[in-house]
């Protein structure tokens, strides 16, 4: 019964990833979510039910408009795939089972839910445009405030490391409102803080720096990379001002999580 509840919430989870990619599609051009049904972009051709069914529509229609006929990125299937699988880890971390469930691991688990796709939302944009949509931001911080609030009040957590981050979200949010943009700066790199504080009151400090030492380290990996690729061809310069960090940080932190939970259960 587990492996027939684990392929729904597979479904489920492909359907939520299809749901980032139109945010992640839609909230940089600033075209209203539910403003209108799905369509190519190509052609504008608004895609019936059958075309939406995600990972098969893409795998039947061969990656391409069956109007158009033009491309359909692979990501947004990379997307759905990737957001499947980490939802039957999920359950699988928090014990949902047809045989045993808690309200509480239950409600976690949607807490969960919830902070990974504001993660798969603000990594694909800044994949894409190396921007981090304060929209998505603001959702993820919600998310996190309320997380709080039920971590204390149900669970009984120590209150003191919640107000630390609520304390460093209101400095940041007063840096970025007040000065930031009174001196028209970039606010980039406080938008990147602001995600670490969403990652740091999901995962908590141990995972988050293991997150941002391996964010780091994959960065340095890619800036190899670029640099033995550019001397064998004439290409621009290597920026530091073109790296998505938020894109390497989200990954990063799916990554860490899952293999922290992994070592945990080869522990017990």
């Amino acid at each position: 019964m587990n492996v027939i509840l684990y392929i729904i919430i597979f479904i489920i989870g492909t359907i939520i990833g299809s749901f980032c990619g139109l945010v992640a599609y839609r909230v940089p051009r600033n075209i209203k979510i539910f403003e209108r049904r799905s369509y190519c972009p190509k052609c504008n051709h608004e895609l019936n039910f059958v075309e939406k069914i995600p990972i098969l529509s893409y795998i039947f229609l061969g990656g391409k408009c069956k109007y158009c006929k033009q491309k359909i990125s692979s990501k947004y299937l990379i997307i759905e795939a990737v957001t499947g699988i980490i939802l039957v880890l999920l359950a699988q971390t928090f014990d949902i089972s047809v045989y045993s469930c808690s309200l509480n691991s239950f409600i976690i688990f949607v807490f969960a839910v919830l902070y990974f796709m504001a993660i798969m939302i603000i990594s694909a944009i800044d994949k894409e445009y190396r921007t981090i949509d304060k929209k998505v931001l603001l959702f993820g911080v919600i998310i996190s405030l309320i997380f709080m609030i039920y971590q204390y009040i149900i669970n009984s957590t120590s209150i003191y490391s919640y107000i630390t981050y609520i304390s460093i979200y209101i400095i940041l949010l007063v840096v970025d409102t007040f000065l930031l943009r009174r001196y028209a700066i970039d606010s980039y790199i406080i938008n990147v803080l602001m995600f670490i504080y969403i990652i740091l009151s999901f995962s908590q400090v141990i995972v988050t720096i293991l997150t941002i030492i391996m964010a780091f380290l994959a960065i340095m990996i890619y800036l190899v990379i670029q640099v033995i690729t550019q001397k064998r061809s004439i290409k621009k310069k290597i920026s530091l001002k073109d790296i998505p960090l938020g894109f390497y940080i989200g990954v990063c932190n799916i990554i860490t999580l899952f293999m922290t939970n992994l070592f945990l259960q080869l522990a017990k």
